[in-house]
Formats: C-alpha cells, sequence, structure tokens
C-alpha cells in the first residue's frame, strides 16, 4: 500500500488549497498510490514553542501537550507529502510557521535522521501575484523539515473559495505535481529561483546570492539579457535534509546549552538594572 498524505494548511472547507490538494492526490491516483489521506493543519490543536529546548539539549518529551506527535506519526507512516497552504500577508501562514518553529522535536530524533527522504510536493495559493511574499519557500520547508523531498511546487493565484476551479491550467498543475511525486527525478525548478526550495528571494554578498531560507549559494552573472544567478551543487547534507537539520542540532543547539550556562550567573547579574525601571506588563482579564 502506497500512502499520501495531503497537509492542508487553510480553515476554509471546499478552498482553493483544499481542491488543489484533492488534484494532486487525484494524479497521485493515477500514479500508482492506493491510500489518499488528507489533514487540515488549523483541525490541529498546535501550541508555540516556548523555545525551552529541552527535546534537543535534554533529550526529553516536549512538556507541550498537543497534537503535533499526531501530525509527526502521520507523517511518519506517510510515503509521500503533498502541501497546499495559502499566503495571507506576504508569508507563510500561522499553522505552517508554528509547525517550523517547533521542528526541533523530531529532527533531533536519531531514529527520523536515519529514514530515507520522502517525495513531496507543494503548492501555495495567493490572491495577487505581485503580494506573493516569501510564502513558497517556507511551505517548501516545511515539506522538508517533516523529512520530504521536494519533487516539485506550484503557486497560483485564486482570492475567492474555490475559485482555482475556474483554473484548468492550475487544476492540470497541480494534477501534474501528483503524478510526479513517484518520478525517478524532480521537476526543474523555475527561472531564478532557488533550486533546493524555491525562494525567488536572495542576499547578495559580493557577487554571491545567498537564500537565506536554505543557504544555497549562487554567482550573479550580467549580460546583455540582464542578471542572472548560476546555482552552485546542492549540498547532500545542506540545511533542509534530515541530516543537515540534526547536524544543526548536534553541532549548534545542544552545544549552546553549555555556552549559556558558562555566562548564566553574569546574565543574571546585568539583568539587575533592569528591575528597577517601572515596567507593567498588560495582559487581558
Amino acid at each position: 500500500m502506497t500512502t499520501v498524505l495531503a497537509l492542508v494548511g487553510s480553515a476554509r472547507r471546499w478552498g482553493n488549497c483544499e481542491v488543489l490538494a484533492r488534484e494532486a492526490l487525484a494524479g497521485a491516483a493515477e500514479a500508482g498510490a492506493d491510500s489518499l489521506k488528507m489533514l487540515r493543519l488549523t483541525d490541529l490543536r498546535m501550541e508555540p514553542c516556548t523555545g525551552c529546548l529541552v527535546c534537543a539539549i535534554g533529550g526529553r518529551p516536549c512538556p507541550l501537550h498537543d497534537d503535533l506527535d499526531f501530525l509527526l506519526a502521520q507523517a511518519a507512516v506517510a510515503d509521500a507529502l503533498v502541501v497546499a497552504a495559502p499566503v495571507y500577508v506576504l508569508g507563510p501562514v500561522a499553522p505552517v510557521k508554528l509547525l517550523l518553529d517547533r521542528m526541533l522535536i523530531w529532527t533531533s530524533r536519531r531514529e527520523w535522521v536515519d529514514k530515507p527522504p520522502k517525495p513531496a510536493v507543494t503548492m501555495t495559493v495567493g490572491g495577487l501575484a505581485p503580494w506573493r511574499g516569501a510564502a513558497v519557500p517556507f511551505n517548501n520547508a516545511l515539506a522538508l523539515s517533516l523529512g520530504g523531498r521536494l519533487q516539485g511546487w506550484m503557486s497560483c493565484y485564486a482570492p475567492g473559495p474555490g475559485e482555482v476551479m475556474l483554473q484548468p491550467d492550475a487544476l492540470e498543475q497541480a494534477r501534474a505535481l501528483g503524478r510526479h511525486l513517484f518520478a525517478d527525478k524532480p521537476l526543474p525548478p523555475p527561472p531564478g529561483t532557488c533550486p533546493t526550495c524555491g525562494s525567488d528571494f536572495f542576499r547578495i554578498e559580493g557577487t554571491q546570492a545567498v537564500c537565506p531560507i536554505c543557504g544555497q549559494t549562487g554567482t550573479l552573472l550580467s549580460g546583455e539579457g540582464g542578471v542572472a544567478i548560476r546555482f552552485d551543487p546542492p549540498d547532500p547534507e545542506g540545511r533542509w535534509t534530515r541530516v543537515g537539520l540534526h547536524n544543526h542540532v548536534e553541532e549548534w543547539i545542544i552545544p549552546s546549552g553549555a555556552r549559556f550556562m558558562a555566562h548564566r550567573s553574569e546574565v543574571k547579574a546585568r539583568r539587575a538594572r533592569y528591575d528597577a525601571l517601572p515596567v507593567e506588563w498588560v495582559r487581558p482579564s
């Protein structure tokens, strides 16, 4: 049995994200998948990460009691992933970013790292192309952080609920992504986008373009047609691979605990000068 799990980041029933996810699942079925599942992220009870780091540094279960383990269990048994999420204000919607903030709970687990990546595709829906913002690479990052291997991604623009059903090209693109889940090679990335995470915005450092989402680098080239980026080969152990994420925990996050403890008394002493400032915390009644 081949199971494909679609994660829908919109609360809207029969909204554009759900429609595109269903199209991708239909394509996956055409490619041989025989178990199709959908999970709406807004149906989950998810708490924001408090930054306590006990899951990484302490090796203990997360003290937050919510539905994260349920989500991780569903993703773990799936053979492939589909992520369909909207853009509201220039970036990823809250459930997507909330899950990314909680990624340490699974990237710190050795048994997660040792598993091979599973194919994944993503679909991002916005209202207007100029307002697409940075949602695409974050939606891709969610798929990658769940252990996915990106086979392709798309974005489309349909502000009204279910309005994407009036766009046959977008529907076929989503279905084609689903069919491509189990293909041997990923689809080529769109021109001018990061080949690792799909970002189309970069940090410029001299003649280098650096993707702020995944760290992929490229060289800026100027010609008669304008400026282009020649990307370096992707790092097989880069930031969003299972090994790369786990190495981040092992090499930086865990040692940061010892570094903090070494300076803890000094930090506490310097905090005293703020105690005299008459600050009132404002809370809802």
